[in-house]
């Protein structure tokens, strides 16, 4: 869904600010620079947690002639799968199921708050619309779109 932009920058910039989930993404068109059609993968990108299955994907993107390369990358007993393509502007996306992995807090939690979540987090990663094994994910839609980002000095 869109969201109105304020006047000024409606006025001066093109682009849209999208919502979904709680989840908001603000696109604005500025100066173009110079990137790599390289797809590399410790590059600069944006990750989005795919809402259909990576077979999906992969048929929309070979379906537009758009090169992307897949990656399965193993942490911690889960298999978790990334594809990586540019966007039109040559932006590198990724496409990541990667609620799979292990959650890290950006602040300090006492124990017992994690003793206490861990549980309650890996029921409702079970009850979600994505897979209950992770490590079995290959193909499966994780749920909802969320956002994720990465970012390299590259």
């Amino acid at each position: 869904m869109q969201i109105r932009r304020p006047g000024k920058l409606e006025a001066e910039n093109d682009g849209a600010w999208l919502i979904r989930d709680g989840m908001a993404i603000h696109l604005i068109q500025g100066n173009s620079i110079q990137r790599s059609s390289e797809i590399n993968i410790c590059s600069d990108h944006i990750s989005f947690q795919p809402s259909g299955t990576l077979a999906e994907i992969e048929a929309c993107l070979k379906s537009h002639n758009i090169s992307y390369k897949m990656q399965y990358v193993t942490e911690g007993g889960f298999t978790v799968p990334q594809v990586f393509f540019h966007d039109p502007d040559n932006n590198m996306l990724e496409i990541c199921p990667c609620d799979c992995l292990p959650l890290v807090p950006v602040y300090p939690l006492n124990e017992e708050y994690i003793n206490n979540h861990e549980s309650r987090d890996r029921d409702d990663r079970a009850t979600s619309s994505g897979p209950a094994d992770c490590s079995e994910i290959s193909e499966a839609s994780a749920g909802n779109m969320s956002l994720l980002y990465s970012y390299s000095d590259e």
